[in-house]
């Protein structure tokens, strides 16, 4: 049989969570300020350009409808009109992983406020990216040419989110940026359409060979 990965509940996640800072808080210099505890909310992934709306008359197996505002892989879209269920998220599937992320980073946010650690809102730096109407297209220069990791820039805002609140908490100037003689990787956006399409298909390639093994659909497709 097939490994079934489980996210955890809200609840059970705040219990974890809970264990491991009070585990890191334990070996911590016991003069340091609590403050210079980290801890960092979660984006929300279901904005992945990775996920893209199913082409309208996309079906099931059994030729049953997706309801409207389903996605799927983008590197399966161009190349299908039939999905399996568990290549698909549903509009409720969808606002599940949503309200799971939201109910994590309350358990986040609760935690640091109880315990005085410094909370870094990667989650709303996400959400102000993401109100540009190129993050969640196929185009997005947000992400890398596999439509889910960052790009060079993207990690870079991350980065400067991270120092600035580091230098923050302890009451010193940012360090000035880093000189770099290398070339930033490419972003997504930066493709040409031939490009764009022989990343698709590769894309594609990689997929059918992940699912000939124990990966899930899903699983495959980042969640």
């Amino acid at each position: 049989m097939k490994p079934e990965a489980r996210p955890p509940s809200p609840g059970e996640f705040e219990h974890g969570y809970e264990t491991l800072v009070a585990h890191l808080q334990a070996v911590m210099d016991p003069d340091a300020p609590s403050g210079h505890f980290l801890v960092v909310t979660l984006p929300d992934v279901t904005r992945l350009p990775l996920l893209q709306p199913l082409r309208a008359g996309a079906r099931d197996g059994s030729g049953h409808l997706y309801p409207e505002g389903s996605t799927a892989s983008a590197f399966l879209i161009p190349f299908r009109d039939r999905y399996e269920p568990d290549e698909v998220w549903t509009p409720e599937e969808l606002e599940a992983i949503r309200g799971r992320a939201t109910g994590y980073n309350d358990a986040i946010r609760s935690i640091a406020k109880s315990r005085g650690l410094t909370v870094v809102d990667l989650a709303a730096v996400v959400a102000e990216m993401a109100e540009d109407p190129s993050y969640s297209t196929l185009n997005s220069p947000y992400f890398s040419p596999d439509l889910h990791h960052p790009s060079f820039s993207t990690h870079a805002r991350i980065a400067e989110t991270v120092l600035s609140t580091m230098a923050r908490v302890a009451v010193t100037p940012l360090p000035p940026p880093l000189e770099s003689k290398e070339t930033p990787l490419p972003h997504n956006g930066d493709f040409t359409p031939k490009q764009r399409a022989r990343v698709d298909a590769m894309m594609h390639l990689g997929l059918l060979g992940l699912q000939a093994s124990w990966f899930g659909g899903k699983l495959i497709a980042g969640t």
